[in-house]
């Protein structure tokens, strides 16, 4: 049985069956299910099945919201990520962008625009009220993670292996034979509309800082491409580039396996990330 968000409030006794989602904006209680709060050393692994799910955790002053990537994942299952990190004990927003156009078309049918996306996220985050939001992405995920931070003035962000510009034409020549892989995202963002295309490229929106939101991308140091992805945005205003001693895509994986990504994710650690994280950063 699941909490659903309906015209309830939070903590209601609105319980529903699972259903099918309806198609109505309006009326998405069925995709966005609200779990209740247990303590984490309790709770089961909690794969995402919807595209949108709010999950309570023992720590409602810290909300997380995950962007997962083109695998529905944060390089890891979602589960083991925030395991890993413990973030299991805060509230947390998981999302899934099944359409793979990185969350600038939204979450359909779920939100059928970025705008409708932002509401979405912005009604939540009111509701859960927290202190202190964080959110992270790995990936195909990570340019919502930064994007999304910036206007909705996230606290911290923490963008794994984080691709900087997705403009199709920039992303074709700069994947060179690996954007073979990516045909069918490449096609579809080809066709979004004015209003999502303005945020292709991460340089041109952080720019303008929002005046809060302290941005950390986490690369592995020898891996060429995800560098040259991160490096796009040095020198802008509250990024900070971790380079980790690894050679790959994955550097959540790495982190965790060093046991770095838990200290890195607390929140008391985010005023001295350097010193939390032990990479080697360049920040402004």
């Amino acid at each position: 049985m699941r909490e659903a968000i309906g015209k309830k409030p939070l903590g209601g006794k609105n319980i529903v069956q699972d259903k099918a989602p309806r198609k109505s904006i309006a009326e998405y209680e069925a995709t966005i299910v609200l779990r209740p709060r247990k303590p984490p050393v309790r709770e089961a692994p909690s794969p995402i099945s919807s595209q949108f799910i709010v999950e309570l955790g023992q720590d409602p002053t810290v909300l997380v919201v995950a962007f997962t990537g083109f695998t529905g994942m944060l390089s890891m299952s979602t589960f083991d990520f925030m395991r890993s990190a413990e973030l299991l004990n805060y509230n947390r927003i998981l999302l899934c962008d099944t359409s793979r156009t990185c969350y600038l078309n939204g979450i359909p049918p779920v939100a059928t625009d970025i705008d409708a996306l932002l509401a979405l996220l912005r009604q939540n985050i009111e509701r859960l009220a927290p202190k202190f939001t964080i959110f992270v992405g790995s990936s195909g995920g990570s340019h919502a993670a930064v994007l999304f931070g910036y206007l909705l003035g996230a606290d911290f962000v923490h963008a794994f292996s984080p691709h900087t510009n997705i403009d199709p034409v920039h992303f074709q020549t700069a994947e060179g034979p690996n954007a073979d892989a990516y045909r069918d995202t490449i096609a579809k963002m080809s066709t979004l509309p004015a209003a999502a295309r303005a945020y292709y490229d991460l340089r041109n929106v952080l720019r303008q800082p929002n005046g809060k939101t302290r941005y950390n991308l986490h690369v592995c140091a020898q891996s060429a491409p995800d560098m040259a992805r991160a490096v796009r945005l040095e020198g802008l205003p509250d990024v900070t580039i971790h380079r980790h001693a690894c050679d790959h895509h994955r550097v959540a994986v790495w982190l965790a396996k060093e046991h770095r990504l838990l200290s890195m994710l607390k929140l008391e650690n985010q005023q001295g990330m350097a010193a939390a994280v032990g990479g080697e950063p360049t920040a402004v």
